[in-house]
């Protein structure tokens, strides 16, 4: 048992219940706002960096931003009330323009650029109040990362700083893309050449044999009838001069 002056004491409680809840998730503070059972505070990211989160083409402080979420069947008027910091301190809040309706199951992003609300880096807060200063949602971070939010978990019931920034849309875990395991490259199939078709070589044809007639040859048969007059007509024959 710890003994010693009461006031220690209290200072030494004191200290340990600041220190556990800064190790805790801060849940949203929600009071029952009149007409707006749903309004909540869902998204904030302190600390844009390399992001142009509102599309403006510009990465500068404007591109932080609050996120509200009516998680309710009817819409909710928001003409009078505030977006804060740290109450007292800080930036001046943001009052909502008459005529500023969030409808229902509606999430509404509100940039620097609209707001003016500089949230510190190192620690701060972000308040919703209604217009009778009546604080409807807060929350506290201790420090931020660049291009990190701080959003309402799935199930609603606590705020969380590992959800992927989502402006404007649900809020959701990171879901892991695996990487794709690589495909190892086809074996090289040879490309099916074309069978070409066997050509038919034509059996030979027998060239068709050429008959020739032969030319008959006439040998010169001796007459019978003649053979006796052969002698007698030589002798008629004068004899060559030059043969003699």
């Amino acid at each position: 048992m710890v003994r010693g002056h009461p006031a220690t004491l209290l200072l030494l409680s004191l200290l340990a219940l600041l220190a556990g809840a800064a190790n805790t998730p801060r849940r949203p503070l929600r009071a029952m706002a009149a007409g707006c059972p749903g309004i909540r505070l869902n998204e904030l990211l302190p600390q844009p960096q390399r992001v142009d989160w509102n599309g403006d083409g510009t990465l500068n402080g404007d591109d932080s931003y609050v996120e509200l979420y009516n998680g309710a069947d009817t819409p909710c008027d928001l003409s009078g009330w505030q977006l804060d910091d740290q109450a007292n301190a800080g930036s001046a809040p943001y009052t909502f323009p008459a005529g500023t309706v969030l409808g229902a199951y509606h999430l509404r992003v509100l940039f620097r650029g609209t707001t003016h609300i500089t949230f510190e880096p190192y620690g701060d807060s972000v308040r919703l109040v209604q217009p009778d200063l009546r604080l409807v949602d807060q929350y506290s971070y201790f420090s931020s990362s660049p291009d990190t939010s701080f959003s309402v978990s799935v199930d609603g019931r606590t705020w969380v700083r590992s959800y992927p920034p989502s402006p404007g849309r649900p809020n959701l875990p990171a879901t892991s893309t695996p990487n794709p395991s690589p495909a190892p490259d086809p074996s090289p199939q040879p490309s099916p050449t074309g069978t070409r078709s066997a050509t038919r070589t034509p059996a030979p044809r027998a060239d068709p044999t050429v008959t020739v007639t032969p030319t008959p040859t006439f040998s010169p048969t001796p007459c019978p009838a003649y053979i006796g007059y052969l002698p007698m007509i030589q002798a008629l024959i004068p004899a060559d001069p030059a043969g003699g």
